[in-house]
């Protein structure tokens, strides 16, 4: 069976017994709760217990999923938000009491909203482009996808010719060919995870 895009996947979902449209919807989206999860100053030991918890929120609450009111990744968003926020607040009240926790550990102050929103907004963006950087490294070989990843670390052709040994010419054509892969691939990335048409995403 066929899935194109996170909205597909989402309405399987809502079929306890569709269990390929869970599997799908795990894989696309676990690894990136848990990525951000990581990132926001969350203790280790509780990380994993948070991204499983954002998870089952999530998909317990397919069912008052509405695509015609945003994107499934403003959702995310706001479900890791406010998980995440809660998980600062209960750290907090928990030994806010103890004095002698305070001094033996500093309790990391809980992130704003905007800051939450902002950290999701540009962690997906960074995710969707490592997915497609890591799509095209299984596609293609040679000069173009080293190019490419050198370009987007602000690596100058003269230092890219020095690495490769390219003529100038063909380093500016592996740039604008690879770029226009990417693109490519980050919208069909869009598409699919995102629930956007090709012409949407940007």
């Amino acid at each position: 069976m066929s899935y194109t895009t996170s909205h597909t996947i989402l309405q399987r979902a809502l079929s306890l017994e569709d269990d390929e449209a869970w599997k799908i919807l795990h894989e696309r989206y676990s690894k990136f709760i848990y990525y951000v999860v990581s990132s926001m100053g969350i203790d280790h030991s509780d990380q994993e217990d948070i991204t499983q918890l954002i998870f089952f929120k999530l998909t317990s609450k397919l069912s008052l999923y509405n695509k015609e009111r945003g994107l499934f990744r403003t959702w995310l968003k706001q479900v890791v938000r406010n998980t995440v926020l809660n998980y600062f607040k209960q750290k907090q009240s928990k030994h806010r009491t103890s004095l002698a926790y305070q001094h033996k550990h500093e309790l990391n102050a809980p992130p704003s909203i905007d800051h939450i929103d902002d950290w999701v907004e540009n962690e997906w963006k960074d995710y969707i482009l490592n997915l497609a950087l890591h799509r095209l490294d299984a596609r293609t070989n040679g000069n173009g996808i080293k190019v490419l990843r050198m370009n987007l670390q602000g690596i100058s052709v003269s230092e890219m010719k020095k690495r490769t040994g390219l003529a100038t010419n063909t380093l500016y054509t592996l740039k604008k060919r690879y770029k226009k892969l990417l693109i490519h691939e980050v919208r069909s990335l869009q598409a699919e995870l995102e629930g956007r048409s090709n012409s949407d995403a940007t």
